[in-house]
């Protein structure tokens, strides 16, 4: 299949000093148009900087220790849009960077060597001046399904786990609280039908492991799992005492497929998830 992202991007940040003090000011972000073809309806978008980290394909997994948020709004999937106004009372050092994800696992990210951070400690009156995309933007594209062609954006396609907020926003979406509830009563946890792809308020039976012995042991989960979720196997002698197994993925999609050396004769394995970004 053959990805292409359809971007008329027109994203603005909107520096406004005035009647604020000169350790703190206002920014007013939005976006004139930025229609995404596979973007969800009530994206998260954060505003924020990775400081003196530069994210990469071979950085993936370091992505959010460096992530720091300083606003976050939702996207409006039917006009395209995002706007948001927070104070900022620090000064912030790196790139400006604006992470859009839903919860389905697709994601753009957006900076511009453009786009820098206000000095809070100025105190001089900051310009009305809109930092828009250009042809200086990059947008480093996530898994969207697409279907037109790249307007005028240099961009790069690879797998990346979203921005943190994302499981809350898909908890708000279906109106739940938190994710250890059941609400369809299944058996399965909010946690779990964001994890394997479920619908929380739908009853479903979402696919077990599968564990093959030989050689080696080989996990495997049919149809793959989030992107923004981590994945570890751990293994027992006597389901007491659990350690984290050598266990390298081997396949995200269409499934989670890890493999790892096969110790001793008898062994218990299950598979744990856990967020990017959760601090665990």
């Amino acid at each position: 299949m053959r990805l292409r992202l359809r971007v008329f991007v027109g994203v603005v940040v909107v520096f406004f000093g005035f009647g604020v003090s000169a350790t703190e000011v206002t920014v007013n972000w939005r976006s004139k148009m930025l229609v995404n073809d596979g973007i969800i309806d009530g994206a998260r978008v954060e505003l924020g900087t990775f400081g003196s980290f530069v994210p990469t394909r071979d950085n993936v997994g370091e992505w959010h220790e460096h992530w720091q948020v300083a606003d976050q709004t939702n996207y409006l999937g039917s006009n395209g849009l995002f706007a948001s106004t927070f104070d900022l009372d620090q000064n912030l050092e790196g790139g400006v960077y604006m992470w859009l994800a839903d919860f389905e696992g697709n994601w753009i990210l957006l900076t511009n060597v453009g786009w820098v951070w206000p000095d809070v400690n100025s105190g001089l009156p900051l310009p009305k001046d809109y930092f828009t995309t250009d042809g200086m933007t990059v947008a480093v594209v996530g898994s969207i399904n697409q279907t037109s062609s790249v307007d005028h954006l240099g961009t790069e396609m690879f797998e990346a786990p979203g921005p943190s907020g994302i499981f809350q926003m898909w908890l708000e979406h279906h109106g739940l609280a938190n994710g250890g509830g059941d609400p369809d009563g299944d058996g399965w946890s909010n946690f779990d039908e964001f994890v394997r792809g479920g619908d929380p308020n739908v009853v479903g039976n979402l696919n077990c492991v599968e564990i093959e012995v030989g050689n080696e042991v080989v996990v495997r989960l049919q149809g793959g799992i989030h992107p923004q979720v981590r994945v570890e196997v751990e293994e027992s002698s006597d389901l007491e005492s659990w350690s984290v197994g050598s266990f390298e993925v081997d396949s995200r999609s269409p499934d989670l497929v890890l493999s790892g050396p096969r110790v001793g004769a008898k062994r218990f394995y299950r598979v744990c998830f856990t967020l990017f970004g959760d601090g665990s």
